[in-house]
């Protein structure tokens, strides 16, 4: 829900979906990349980089390319939502 919400531009819910799933499962790294998306589309951009810095921490080796084998959208430029996200939340990849 949290994903969808995001691509709908719908962030104020994309964040409420994201912290619930964040409580429900905190290990749960794709969660986490829609946290870290969510919160920098709301623009709260030090907590963006605070969960990026975990997200990190969960999937050190995370990149691009991942995305794109993991997150098959039929429309590609969905993904790039996500991967947008979490570079504004400071990823450089």
């Amino acid at each position: 829900m949290t994903l969808c919400n995001v691509l709908l531009g719908r962030y104020d819910d994309a964040l409420k979906t994201a912290l619930k799933c964040k409580s429900l499962a905190p290990d749960y790294v794709r969660g986490q990349h829609r946290l870290v998306a969510a919160l920098a589309y709301a623009g709260k951009e030090d907590e963006a980089k605070s969960a990026l810095d975990e997200l990190l921490t969960m999937q050190p080796d995370m990149s691009v390319a991942y995305f794109e084998d993991t997150y098959p959208f039929a429309n590609p430029s969905d993904r790039n939502v996500l991967v947008d996200g979490l570079r504004r939340a400071g990823w450089r990849a």
